[in-house]
Order: structure tokens, then sequence, then C-alpha cells
């Protein structure tokens, strides 16, 4: 003889009348009815939430992709010339020091120079007493001072700069959307 099978709810003595998907058990025809009308009433909130994806993705534009991504293109490039002008003022400070701690020092030195070629040339002159050698030895140590004084103006300081070279790679642009979305195409 076949045993009957009762419904596996709780407290049901109803025959069972089919295996439910949805619990995984031998239910009656009126439970079976309830869970297919609760799985009914689960379409309702997918419909709202399906509702929400839609208007989302209709309100998402190309313009706001491309914004967000200029945002942190324009962030990056701040950053690097922040960086570039930290270095800048860095550099600046340098000379400024170099100036401060040499120049001073060397140009008062080519102004003792000078103030002694005036105290000998007038010592000539008053003394009424000057020799070949001495003109010729004072030419020449002006025209000393003269080019060192050219030189401490043209290239007291030696500023060599090289070109700031920036590899493409540093910024590097994909979609991880596109990626995925070529390969589910494949």
């Amino acid at each position: 003889m076949t045993s009957v099978k009762l419904c596996e709810i709780d407290e049901c003595k109803r025959r069972a009348a089919t295996l439910c998907h949805h619990c995984h058990k031998d239910v009656c025809k009126k439970h079976f009815n309830e869970h297919a009308d609760s799985l009914n009433d689960e379409l309702y909130p997918l419909t709202d939430q399906i509702n929400e994806l839609a208007t989302k993705l209709s309100a998402l534009s190309s313009s706001y992709i491309t914004q967000q991504s200029y945002a942190l293109l324009d962030e990056w490039r701040n950053g690097s010339c922040q960086l570039i002008e930290q270095l800048y003022q860095l550099k600046k400070h340098e000379i400024d020091v170099l100036v401060n701690d040499n120049f001073i020092e060397i140009k008062n030195e080519k102004e003792k120079v000078i103030r002694s070629l005036e105290e000998n040339i007038k010592k000539f002159i008053r003394d009424d007493d000057v020799t070949h050698d001495a003109i010729e030895e004072m030419k020449e140590t002006l025209r000393n001072v003269d080019k060192q004084i050219a030189e401490l103006k043209d290239s007291f300081i030696h500023v060599q700069t090289s070109t700031v070279h920036i590899d493409k790679n540093c910024v590097i642009i994909h979609s991880r959307f596109l990626s995925h979305h070529n390969q589910k195409c494949k």
C-alpha cells in the first residue's frame, strides 16, 4: 500500500499536491497557492526597483561621466603643477642663498681693487712720479677687473634646466566596463 504524503507545512493535515520549488517541501494546493501568491507579491517591489534603475540610467549622461573624468585629470594636473611650483620656489631660494652668501663678498673684493687703483693714481698724480710699467700694470689690472665684473654680471650664477619629461603613461585612461562588456560580447 502506498503511503499518502501529507503537506509539510506545520500543523497542516491535507494531502500534498505538489513539490514547491520555493520552499522545497511537499505542499497541499492551499499552501501551494499561498506560496504562489507570495511570489506574485514579490513582483511589485521588483517592478519598483526596475523603475528606479531605469530612472537612474536615463539620468546618467555622457557629460556627467566626462566631467567626473576631467575632474580627476584636473586634480592630477594641479598636483603636478604644484610639484613644479615647489621645485621652482626651492631653486629660487638656492639662488638667494648663493647670492647672499657670496656675491657681496666678491663684489667687495672688486671694489677694493678699484679703490686701490684710485689711490695709486692719486699718489702718482700727487707725486708726479709714474713709470710706463706702472701705467701698464694698472691697465692690466683694469682689464682684469673689467673682465671679472663682466663674468660676475653674466655668469655668477649658472642655471641649467632640462625639459620636464612626462611619460604619457603616467596617466592611464581605460574603462572597466568596456573590458567587461567586450568580453561578454565575444
